[in-house]
């Protein structure tokens, strides 16, 4: 399922989306910078970091309303500090059959420790599942904003993989830890193993929100 909030203020104020090159990636981890400057991959949009233009990054309180508004907080915030136009995301895990134990929006939260931790923890809390109780899917959300003015966000869901008995360690790496627990049994490879061309067959969320992002851009 996806939601798409229309550029109401892009109309509004008569901007258009194709005059912007160059947006700066509202975050300081390196996998998410990663992930959000693959959106623009194909296009001419120039993906800066707060490095490259000596910013400090704002902090940002994140509640658990929704990945929606969390996204939204962070482009709003970063895009006023920065005077100019960010782009921001929030996302995380759903494991359906762990309830009220596990909280996408607490993802990246989920343990104080590390990464690697994370994953040990998550895959303590699904050791008695089996089969499909160990079904897990992604959700992601992309703000777009402008000045400290949202433009707009989208949310994208991915298709099912399931949380594998073993950690991939080689695949938690720069603060992105799902990839080396979440499997998909179809090619027999981990979320941080998969082609690009497979990310497409298996219903991926980035790979659907940069579809529509380069339609913003085109």
């Amino acid at each position: 399922s996806s939601t798409f909030f229309i550029f109401s203020v892009l109309v509004n104020v008569g901007i258009v989306v194709s005059e912007y090159r160059r947006i700066l990636l509202a975050t300081r981890n390196i996998a998410k910078q990663r992930c959000l400057a693959w959106l623009f991959d194909g296009s001419d949009v120039v993906c800066i970091t707060t490095d490259q233009v000596c910013m400090l990054a704002p902090e940002v309180l994140e509640n658990d309303i929704s990945h929606e508004d969390n996204a939204s907080r962070k482009a709003i915030e970063w895009s006023d500090a920065f005077g100019g136009l960010a782009i921001s995301s929030d996302g995380g895990l759903v494991v359906p059959a762990l309830e009220k134990s596990w909280n996408s929006l607490l993802t990246r939260r989920f343990s104080l420790i590390d990464d690697i931790q994370r994953a040990k923890d998550l895959l303590g809390l699904m050791k008695p599942l089996v089969g499909e109780q160990r079904l897990a899917y992604c959700v992601e959300s992309v703000a777009i904003a402008n000045d400290g003015r949202l433009l707009g966000c989208l949310s994208e869901e991915s298709g099912a993989g399931y949380i594998a008995r073993d950690i991939n360690i080689d695949l938690i790496q720069d603060g992105f830890w799902v990839g080396g627990v979440w499997q998909f049994p179809e090619f027999h490879k981990f979320y941080g193993e998969l082609t690009e061309s497979e990310l497409k067959q298996v219903g991926d969320h980035w790979t659907r929100l940069k579809d529509r992002i380069l339609q913003w851009f085109s």
